[in-house]
C-alpha cells in the first residue's frame, strides 16, 4: 500500500501546496495589522491560486521502503520518495505565479500589492526557502 501511494504520489502537486502554505503564511504575517474582510478574501484567493499553480521541471530522484519493527513484535512499512526541482528555477516559477496572481487581481490594495512585490523579490534575491515549522519564507 506504501510503495503504491509514492509510485502514484504526485510531487509537483505537493511543492505546490507547500509553496501555497508558505507564500500565504508571509503575506498574512506582513499584512497582520491591515487584515480586513477584503484582504482576508484576497489571501485566501492568493493561496488557493498558488496551490493550484504548476509547477514545472519537478522529478522524482528516488523512491525506497523500509520496515519497521517495534519492540512490541509489531511492524509497518514506510514508503519515501524524493522529488527534485532546481532551486533557481522554482524561485523563478513561484514569483512568475504570484506576479501573475497580482496583475489578475485588480481589487487588491496597495498595501497588498507591496507586500507580494516584497515577497517576490526576496524569492528573486534569496531563492524560496520553506520553513515546515512555520510554513512560511525564510
Amino acid at each position: 500500500m506504501a510503495v503504491a501511494w509514492v509510485n502514484n504520489a504526485s510531487g509537483p502537486a505537493e511543492i505546490a501546496g507547500m509553496v501555497s502554505r508558505a507564500v500565504n503564511a508571509q503575506a498574512t504575517n506582513k499584512l497582520s495589522g491591515d487584515k480586513g474582510a477584503d484582504t482576508e478574501a484576497h489571501l485566501e484567493q492568493v493561496q488557493s491560486d498558488m496551490s493550484n499553480a504548476s509547477i514545472r521541471n519537478v522529478r522524482k530522484d528516488a523512491d525506497w521502503w523500509q520496515i519497521v519493527r517495534y519492540p512490541d513484535g509489531k511492524q509497518e512499512a514506510r514508503a519515501f520518495a524524493l522529488w527534485v526541482v532546481d532551486k533557481k528555477d522554482l524561485g523563478n516559477q513561484i514569483a512568475a505565479n504570484i506576479q501573475n496572481i497580482i496583475d489578475n487581481n485588480k481589487a487588491m490594495s496597495a498595501a497588498e500589492r507591496a507586500i507580494y512585490a516584497d515577497l517576490i523579490s526576496d524569492i528573486r534575491q534569496n531563492g524560496f526557502l520553506y520553513n515546515s515549522s512555520t510554513s512560511g519564507l525564510n
